[in-house]
C-alpha cells in the first residue's frame, strides 16, 4: 500500500478542509488543530471541515483513498 504526505504552510485566517472522494479514506494530520492519526474519514462525514493549521508548517499524509484538500479564508 502506498502513502502521500504533503506540506502545508500556514498563513493567517487559513483553513484546511478535506473531502474524501473514495469510499474509505486513511488520513493523519500534524500540526492542525484537531491532529489525527490513521483516522479512517467515510464519505459524507464533515469531521474534516475547517482545520485550523497551528503550526509553521502543518502534514497531510493520506494512507488510503482519494481526498480533495481545499485551502480557504475566513
Amino acid at each position: 500500500a502506498s502513502s502521500a504526505a504533503s506540506d502545508v504552510y500556514k498563513r493567517q485566517g487559513d483553513y484546511v478542509s478535506f473531502v474524501p472522494l473514495s469510499e474509505e479514506t486513511i488520513i493523519s494530520l500534524a500540526g492542525f488543530k484537531y491532529v489525527l492519526d490513521d483516522y479512517i474519514l467515510n464519505q459524507g462525514l464533515s469531521i474534516c471541515q475547517s482545520n485550523e493549521i497551528k503550526e509553521n508548517v502543518a502534514v497531510i499524509n493520506i494512507k488510503k483513498g482519494l481526498v480533495i484538500v481545499f485551502e480557504t479564508k475566513d
